[in-house]
């Protein structure tokens, strides 16, 4: 039976541009000499780890009617824990209406096969009023942490009961616990429950390029005063290359 490859991240895991090859599409064409023959990717730009955890358990669940669970990789990058969702009942009260504000992406959106577009992709930062709202009298720095912290450990929990294979990994450098809340009681009882043997060998994509990367001296320029840039093609592959493909091999996954 064929296999088959579920990913899903943030825009550092998004298939839908044109312009660019994230490492989704790399590892896919990498294993296609493994018998992948099919992607599913979940990946989309600055979603949160709400729906960057929902699409792969939704995708597992339909694909283990079909599937051994062995048969099954699913591969996932997690986001910033400052970018959250929620399921709107009627998206035409949001401010942005039908305009197309945030351009790269379906916002809202939808995980679910056939289900309206109703789950709206919310970043602090954004302007329009739902998000200057949920800043204003809903968010937490801590709090934040602990949903995404539950977003990961729901979706890990599912995949070692279905006895699916799976590695995890981070975007960037502290996107789920900030380095000053490392040893808040309220968030080490769930970091002691990650399974970091499930983990990449790596503090993240964007930290092992800026250490490793065979061309790291131009990716720092490139920085230019920010504290993160997105990954080119070429980085993209070099990390599947050189980190999620060996350990792949070491897992015995493949």
């Amino acid at each position: 039976m064929s296999k088959l490859l579920i990913t899903s991240g943030c825009s550092f895991s998004e298939c839908l541009s044109t312009g660019i090859d994230t490492w989704p599409r790399h590892l896919a064409r990498k294993l296609e000499s493994h018998g992948y023959e099919k992607h599913i990717s979940c990946g989309m730009g600055s979603q949160g780890n709400g729906l960057i955890s929902r699409g792969p358990m939704y995708e597992v669940t339909k694909a283990l009617k079909t599937h051994k669970p062995e048969d099954i990789l699913v591969g996932i990058m997690w986001s910033h824990s400052n970018r959250f969702d929620y399921r709107c009942e009627d998206p035409t009260v949001l401010s942005w209406g039908n305009e197309n504000k945030h351009h790269w992406m379906v916002n809202p959106r939808a995980f679910v096969d056939g289900a309206p577009n109703n789950w709206v992709i919310g970043n602090l930062h954004w302007d329009s009023v739902e998000f200057s709202t949920y800043f204003k009298y809903y968010h937490s720095h801590i709090g934040s942490s602990i949903l995404s912290l539950e977003h990961i450990l729901r979706t890990q929990y599912f995949l070692k009961l279905k006895k699916v294979p799976y590695f995890f990994t981070d975007f960037v450098d502290y996107n789920i616990v900030e380095k000053a809340f490392l040893h808040e009681p309220e968030l080490t009882y769930l970091m002691d429950e990650l399974d970091k043997e499930q983990y990449l060998p790596v503090t993240s994509e964007h930290g092992w390029l800026k250490e490793n990367s065979m061309t790291k001296d131009e990716y720092l320029k490139e920085h230019n005063g920010w504290q993160w840039i997105h990954p080119k093609t070429h980085h993209h592959k070099e990390f599947v290359d050189r980190v999620i493909y060996p350990w792949l091999q070491d897992k015995r996954y493949i």
